[in-house]
């Protein structure tokens, strides 16, 4: 759920439900939209209001698809690549999910990616020539279900082995 939403359904709960004593006894209760009859019609409208509210910031940037990325300023990574997401919200995130990589020579199937305050990381699993775990790893601002400029980093054993600046192009592009 996003934060306008989270604000959006704080905003409502303060201003439709107020918290009283019930006449009954001492206990404390919710009483929502108080009043004769108005309770099943207020339900009535804030439930869709909030369905597409909900639908309407949720479909408005979805990452799914595929996107060109440019490596430069890197000394053995620089060229076109197609970094493929799934954005299922499967990783803890809502703009999450499962990520791969294609390019010249390279193939990584295995990879995830979450979008947190408005940073895209894609981290991508990668074997070296040694069998020392290895990974790649890129980062961009996104936003509204683009994606800009950011940077590539190549992880070797734990150490960054070498860095670039990244370009995404438009979704679908490769």
């Amino acid at each position: 759920m996003t934060g306008d939403v989270k604000i959006l359904i704080r905003r409502l709960i303060v201003f439709f439900y107020k918290v009283t004593r019930l006449r009954r006894g001492n206990h404390i209760g919710i009483v929502a939209f108080p009043g004769k009859g108005g309770t099943m019609k207020a339900l009535l409208l804030l439930v869709p209001a909030l369905i597409v509210s909900g639908a309407a910031a949720a479909g408005s940037a979805s990452y799914s698809g595929r996107w060109p990325v440019t490596v430069t300023h890197s000394q053995r990574a620089n060229g076109a690549y197609c970094i493929a997401l799934t954005d299922d919200g499967s990783r803890m995130f809502a703009h999450s999910g499962q990520a791969s990589l294609t390019g010249k020579n390279t193939n990584l199937p295995y990879g995830t990616f979450q979008l947190i305050n408005g940073l895209l990381t894609v981290t991508l699993q990668s074997q070296s020539d040694t069998g020392q775990n290895a990974g790649l790893v890129f980062s961009a601002r996104a936003g509204q279900g683009t994606l800009g400029k950011g940077i590539f980093d190549e992880v070797y054993g734990g150490e960054e082995l070498e860095s670039g600046a990244v370009t995404f192009g438009a979704r679908g592009g490769c």
